[in-house]
């Protein structure tokens, strides 16, 4: 009797879970529909109602924080991608992106540490090291800024031989331009106004000869 009445229980309370998280994931479902016809404030009432119900529910969070990021509100994506990150803490993505919010709110090494830990995981993290190049140039760690460009311009991708990113071009001339390397940073600007970089033809009539 004790068994079945154990039975019973367990039941119930899997059934319970269950229909929590069905009603959870239709929630934010009804999110995502609203994301995708850009109702971004329906979508993140959706999104939190599914979190009412299973606190757990990752997908949420980082879509949350997302929608914060887009719309420049960076305090709560760094919230609700904090709440994410402590589900998924290998997502390099989601570490590039608190990292983002962290440079904007101009809390700069701890966005170079969310930078880090996005390469330690995913030593490919392109943005990574493009982003970490930009916050290094505004703290005036030039040397290391065109070290993270370096890698920008170098990483492979499928099938192309080598990024051509007029942006890292301009900022790692930038820096060169801090460090005293002026030719080089001259090269830099031509290559970056090559691929269409206004700002950097700008720099070459001030700056290069």
């Amino acid at each position: 009797m004790k068994n079945l009445l154990l039975i019973a229980i367990i039941f119930v309370v899997t059934s319970l879970s269950m229909n929590a998280q069905k009603k959870a994931e239709d929630f934010y479902r009804q999110g995502e529909l609203k994301s995708s016809f850009f109702d971004n404030d329906g979508a993140i009432t959706e999104y939190l109602k599914a979190l009412e119900i299973d606190s757990t529910y990752e997908e949420a969070y980082n879509k949350i924080a997302l929608i914060y990021f887009n719309k420049k509100d960076y305090q709560n994506a760094i919230k609700y991608m904090n709440s994410y990150i402590r589900f998924k803490n290998d997502n390099s993505d989601a570490l590039y992106i608190r990292g983002m919010a962290k440079f904007s709110n101009e809390d700069f090494q701890s966005a170079i540490n969310d930078f880090d830990n996005a390469i330690k995981i995913n030593p490919k993290h392109l943005r990574s090291f493009y982003a970490r190049g930009l916050v290094k140039n505004k703290i005036g760690n030039f040397s290391e800024a065109v070290n993270d460009f370096d890698a920008t311009l170098n990483l492979k991708t499928k099938g192309n031989d080598k990024l051509e990113f007029a942006d890292a071009y301009y900022n790692r001339a930038i820096a060169k331009k801090n460090l005293g390397k002026n030719e080089d940073a001259c090269l830099d600007f031509k290559k970056a106004a090559d691929l269409g970089s206004t700002e950097s033809e700008k720099a070459i009539i001030n700056n290069c000869k």
